[in-house]
């Protein structure tokens, strides 16, 4: 029905097995291109005839190379090995008697494959090394094993047959064949040993240097945010260690705390004051914390007290707004209403709660990204360097935009431009020697080549074609 439709067209009531329809038709979309639909195509094909069409595939290689399976022999190996009580090698092979070793599974023209070989063969497999030699594993891997034999046999046939073939077979063994001299005559024996390499280090003394450097700190920062508090509090005195040390005291502080006033009064005392300085110097730091204010109001008493507790909340966020300059919009005041007195513990509980405002911490999050880091770089390795290069000793930089986030860098020392030791040079060393050392062996390696295997050059015919063809 939707089919017959054109675009803004209803259908007539439709029914099916659930229940009653109106289709409306909005809109009618085109077939996919090929190009569109090639992906959707081939995992079709992969999902649904990609299997057939390979065991079509592989039935008529079978059939062109003379492979058959044996599958009474296969039948009685898979017996043998079937009821095997331990997964290890010497295990699961014990029932195989040495008749059945010797019996052929397979065969492929005039060659054969004995049981005792096809075992090898599924015990080197690194598939079988952890896998259960069940007979469906094993059954498996030998079916992997007969595909790679068959794949091998119309190889063999096709560089009798097919001359394109048989010249890429022939380049990809001398390919190999060359790259197995090549190890053999010179990368295996470029390795040197230690003496040769402080020999070398000391014969290029002069190549091994450190330039001019500096030696600094920084404490990383994901936002501009961030970077302004951990800024500010290096200003006020605080260097880089104390503040991740106080970030991370601050992320395991607890996340409720409370300030106690006198009966029916609403001013601060010393002790709460110290509490909101703390509170306030964490939101200082942490742009994303934010507090609730929680008063404990008498319901029965429900208008004067939840007078009283709003102001001692108006008291709270007043302070912070205006001592430490948390934003009225991150603190939030709430209600809850006082236990019912049902004993002494109870009423006593519930007198406590009303004298107090609880305040709870919301949203704390790390300010500083790991740890303190030192660094010591040129002088113009990049713009942390930089940035430390133009400070002086012990001095702190402004929030620097750098890689995921901020860094704020502080010089702690400089190095004038050196020579390396031993040590330091290690690695630009041992990789220095093993080129030089490599093309010195290749190029011995080419002589003797070129000794043996003399090449005669006639450039004048290289000259002529040219000509020929400008």
């Amino acid at each position: 029905m939707a089919f017959t439709l054109k675009p803004g067209q209803v259908s007539q009531i439709v029914r099916t097995p659930y229940g009653y329809h109106l289709i409306k038709c909005t809109g009618v979309k085109p077939p996919p291109t090929f190009e569109e639909a090639k992906q959707d195509l081939r995992q079709l094909y992969q999902r649904m005839y990609f299997k057939q069409d390979q065991q079509k595939y592989l039935a008529g290689l079978e059939s062109e190379v003379h492979f058959t399976q044996h599958d009474s022999v296969t039948s009685l190996l898979w017996a043998a090995v079937d009821s095997a009580e331990s997964h290890k090698d010497s295990s699961w092979t014990a029932r195989i008697s040495p008749s059945l070793g010797a019996a052929t599974v397979m065969s492929i023209g005039g060659r054969t494959v004995s049981v005792d070989s096809l075992v090898s063969l599924l015990k080197s497999n690194p598939a079988m090394q952890t896998a259960k030699p069940t007979r469906l594993a094993l059954a498996d891997e030998a079916q992997k094993i007969s595909e790679n034999i068959v794949f091998a046999a119309k190889a063999d046939l096709l560089v009798h047959t097919d001359p394109m073939f048989a010249s890429l077979m022939n380049q990809y063994a001398d390919g190999l064949l060359l790259y197995q001299i090549e190890q053999d005559r010179v990368w295996n024996s470029v390795a040197g040993n230690d003496s040769l390499l402080h020999i070398f280090f000391e014969s290029h003394r002069d190549s091994y240097t450190f330039p001019d450097r500096v030696k600094f700190s920084q404490i990383h920062l994901l936002t501009a945010e961030d970077a302004a508090a951990a800024h500010r509090l290096l200003k006020g005195g605080m260097t880089m260690e104390s503040i991740v040390t106080y970030d991370s005291l601050r992320l395991r502080s607890p996340d409720m705390s409370s300030v106690t006033f006198g009966r029916h009064g609403t001013a601060l005392t010393r002790d709460a004051m110290k509490t909101l300085d703390g509170i306030g110097k964490q939101m200082n730091v942490d742009g994303a914390m934010s507090i609730e204010l929680i008063a404990h109001v008498d319901t029965i008493r429900r208008v004067a007290d939840s007078t009283l507790q709003a102001s001692r909340q108006a008291a709270i966020a007043d302070y912070l707004t205006r001592t430490q300059g948390v934003g009225a919009g991150r603190i939030h005041r709430v209600e809850q209403p006082l236990p019912a007195a049902h004993d002494a513990r109870t009423r006593k509980a519930r007198a406590e709660s009303g004298l107090r405002i609880d305040i709870r911490a919301m949203g704390r999050r790390p300010v500083v990204n790991g740890r303190v880091a030192a660094f010591v770089l040129a002088d113009s390795a990049d713009a942390r360097a930089r940035v430390a290069d133009s400070l002086a000793a012990g001095d702190c930089s402004a929030p620097l935009k750098y890689g995921d986030g901020y860094v704020i860098v502080r010089l702690d020392g400089r190095e004038p431009a050196r020579r390396k030791t031993y040590e330091e040079a290690a690695g630009e060393v041992s990789s220095a020697y093993q080129e030089l050392e490599s093309k010195r062996l290749t190029d011995e390696w080419m002589k003797e080549l070129r000794s043996a295997f003399p090449v005669v050059e006639h450039r004048e015919v290289l000259d002529q074609a040219l000509a020929q063809h400008p």
